[in-house]
This record gives structure tokens, sequence and C-alpha cells, in this order.
């Protein structure tokens, strides 16, 4: 791990200057406070991490997964946006069913695109925003499933910071306009991960700012 500016660890959401250096070097600024902590989601975060990491070159379908077939023989003209942008539709549209963890990323960022119409249309110019928001879903998804086997090794905090930093980039996506479109655009989230369906939230104005975040009652 190299240092940089103090940010929030991305498992804990504790300040550290620590984070991920290969992911560093290709423009990805993932924070970890420990070696601990970055061997924890070390199993998922190994598969982009890196190379991998900007623009977001997420693994390949599983032999879970369905099968597509030009994903299989390539055009020339076929770009890394392109092969990102088939997998994660084919994730969205075929996979309700698979519980994999890259199936569960791609219908949370699908689904987040859709606050904007452009980024829906076409994602080219927001791959940077993307792969940012891919990072920070693996490691949330990461998390959840972690406490769900080993509620005592994961607090509930954690998952709840890991939300809020996705909620975060929802609202780059598109800026939360009032307390009632931040809840509206969050509510199919929580929905989704019910560790946090009934837990206390507000939505308040960031400090030093006037953005407005989403943020739960602790």
């Amino acid at each position: 791990m190299s240092t940089q500016k103090p940010s929030k660890c991305c498992v804990c959401g504790e300040a550290t200057d620590k984070r991920c250096g290969p992911c560093g070097k290709n423009g990805i600024d993932l924070f970890f406070c420990s070696p601990e902590h970055q061997k924890l989601v070390w199993k998922y975060h190994k598969q982009i991490c890196g190379p991998n990491a900007n623009p977001i070159r997420p693994p390949a379908l599983s032999n879970d997964e369905i099968v597509v077939p030009m994903l299989l023989s390539p055009p020339p003209t076929f770009t890394n946006t392109h092969r990102y942008l088939l997998l994660s539709e084919s994730r969205r549209l075929f996979l309700a069913h698979v519980e994999g963890i890259w199936a569960q990323v791609a219908r949370f960022q699908l689904n987040s695109f859709a606050r904007d119409l452009n980024m829906a249309m076409d994602i080219t110019p927001y791959m940077d925003l993307a792969s940012r928001m891919a990072h920070v879903l693996l490691i949330m998804i990461a998390l959840v499933r972690l406490r769900t086997t080993e509620p005592a090794a994961i607090p509930l905090a954690w998952v709840k910071r890991a939300f809020e930093r996705f909620a975060d980039l929802v609202a780059d996506i598109k800026p939360f306009q009032n307390a009632q479109d931040a809840a509206e655009a969050m509510s199919w989230y929580l929905h989704h991960v019910s560790l946090l369906t009934r837990q206390p939230c507000r939505v308040e104005r960031e400090s030093g700012t006037n953005k407005l975040v989403f943020r739960f009652a602790d």
C-alpha cells in the first residue's frame, strides 16, 4: 500500500492515508487502513486491482452465467468499454437469479446510471465514475456477504459507511435535489441490502459544501 492525503478506509471508514498502490497508479484511489482490511476483501478486489482498475475491467462471465457469443469472438472494433457494457447488461438482464457478486454489482450500477439519461445512453464519457463506483460496490457487497456469514467479524457500521460511499457516487451522477429525491433515489438499493432496510437514515448538507448527502442516523 502507498500513502497519499488522508481519506477513509473503504472497509471500516476510519481515516487513513494508505491506499492500494496498483489501483492508485491506474487512477483509482482506494484506501485501506491496514493490510488486514485489504486482505479481508482481497478475494474480490484482486479481480479488478491494478491494470483492471480503470477503466474497469470485470472478470469474464463464469460458467454459471450466460455466455454472450460476441465476447468469445469480439470484432476488431470491440473496445474495453463495449466489453464492459455488454458484460454488465448481460448480467443485469439475464442473471437476476444468480447470486454472483458481479451480477449484484451490475444490477446496482446499471440502475444508478438511469439517474442521468446521457450516462444511460452512452457511458463512454463517464467511465472514470463508473470505474470508481464498481470498486465501491464490490467492497460494499463483499462486506454484506461477510457480515451475513460472520456477523461478529464485520460491524454493521462498516456496511453503513460503504453504502454511504456508494450513495455519494449516485449523487455524483446527478446531485440530490432535496431530501425526497435522495430518499427515492436510494430506496431501491436499501431494499436490496436487507441488513440496512430498517436502519434509520437521513439526508443532510455535507460539511463545508452545499451538497446533499445520504447518511445513516448513527
